[in-house]
């Protein structure tokens, strides 16, 4: 425990694991800090359980910080179980920031609503508590009733993080704060849940950000439709959306993921989010969630990766005209690359049916399928003789 009299404290490089939290704390079975400094530190497997007799509320089993700086940290695999319903499985906050940091396979818990009938358990990655910054960080395959990933209230700020994977209570649930600079793809909800993506209910800001590849759509099964956004009070601005939501700058177009199955959500060359953002003062002296320089060009790409396709090593993205068809089906491929070195570009396609292309000078392709499911490889080669993939 770090308290608000050490401000200068410093726990680096340790692993806090298999913590238990002591009733009167409250959360923080890793880590209660309200000032100082956690850095380099694996913060994983503790457990924040709350007995059905208690009637205040458990926070984070990970982190509970009202103050002080988490950075470049694991925090994962821990468990904040709740009869009331827990409140952030990996890092609950107040106040502080975290930074750099991978937070996954966290899970927020409960039992039963509580005395106002709220949700069970909110904020399976991180809870922000009417305060707090993070940034910079991966917030993936955590679980909770409601967020997921992420669930924001106040003047809490998340600001270029990949939220993805979340297997439960989908993406970002926000009540209030603010959320930018963000890509926010993949994430579930619970069976009975309706929102798979982003829920904007109580007010809040969603800037700058993408929001896609969620479930949509409805299902029989469970007779629900689901929505990958839904705005009931708040703003959207400036964002690449999967379905269309009103805002100043908003588009609804595929952002042109490099490998989303490979969880590289980094923006292919040709994507529309280039560029297409809305920039902010604090842009200035920051990086995204890769650590390149955040504005590359005249406007600061949408999502959490800037790309600049003329720096960085090479690589390769391609898409397809068609994609599903009936009987044989004509496809026309185009790559795109990028990178500090794209002269004497030689491109190579596999089409997945046991016809090759051979050496290409050209980044165009095209081929007929017959009925069937196919994969698609692309390797492309430089005049250094350097090398990159893309699978699709």
């Amino acid at each position: 425990e770090i308290t608000a009299g050490a401000p200068d404290a410093l726990i680096a490089g340790f692993t806090i694991r298999e913590g238990k939290t002591a009733l009167y704390k409250q959360g923080g079975a890793g880590v209660h800090m309200a000032a100082g400094t956690v850095s380099n530190c694996w913060i994983v497997s503790n457990s924040s359980v709350q007995p059905p007799t208690r009637n205040y509320r458990f926070h984070a089993a990970g982190v509970t910080m009202n103050g002080g700086l988490v950075v470049d940290c694991l925090i994962a695999n821990n468990v904040a179980q709740d009869y009331l319903g827990g409140r952030g499985g990996g890092v609950y906050m107040t106040a502080g920031t975290v930074r750099g940091c991978t937070v996954t396979n966290n899970i927020a818990d409960g039992v039963d609503a509580d005395s106002a009938g709220d949700p069970v358990a909110r904020g399976g990655g991180m809870f922000l508590d009417g305060g707090g910054l993070v940034e910079n960080c991966v917030i993936a395959a955590n679980t909770a009733t409601y967020g997921g990933g992420v669930y924001v209230t106040g003047e809490g700020t998340v600001r270029n993080c990949l939220i993805a994977h979340n297997r439960l209570g989908g993406g970002v649930y926000m009540n209030g704060g603010r959320v930018e600079s963000c890509t926010i793809a993949t994430n579930i909800p619970l069976w009975w849940q309706q929102v798979s993506g982003v829920s904007i209910s109580g007010g809040g800001t969603l800037l700058n950000s993408i929001v896609w590849a969620h479930p949509q759509g409805y299902n029989h099964r469970i007779v629900l439709d689901y929505d990958p956004i839904s705005v009931s009070a708040g703003t959207v601005s400036y964002c690449v959306l999967q379905k269309s939501v009103a805002g100043t700058g908003n588009l609804v177009a595929d952002p042109q993921f490099l490998d989303p199955a490979s969880w590289d959500f980094r923006l292919a060359t040709n994507s529309p989010a280039i560029d297409a953002g809305q920039n902010q003062p604090w842009m200035a002296s920051s990086s995204d969630v890769d650590g390149d320089p955040r504005v590359a060009g005249g406007s600061v790409d949408i999502g959490a990766h800037e790309e600049n396709a003329s720096s960085g090593p090479l690589r390769a993205y391609f898409s397809a005209d068609a994609r599903l068809g009936t009987n044989s089906l004509a496809c026309n491929f185009t790559c795109q690359v990028g990178g500090s070195n794209t002269a004497g570009m030689i491109y190579s396609w596999n089409f997945g049916d046991g016809t090759v292309s051979g050496a290409l000078a050209s980044p165009h392709a095209s081929h007929v399928y017959a009925p069937g499911l196919y994969s698609v490889a692309l390797a492309v080669t430089n005049g250094d003789g350097q090398s990159a993939a893309a699978f699709r």
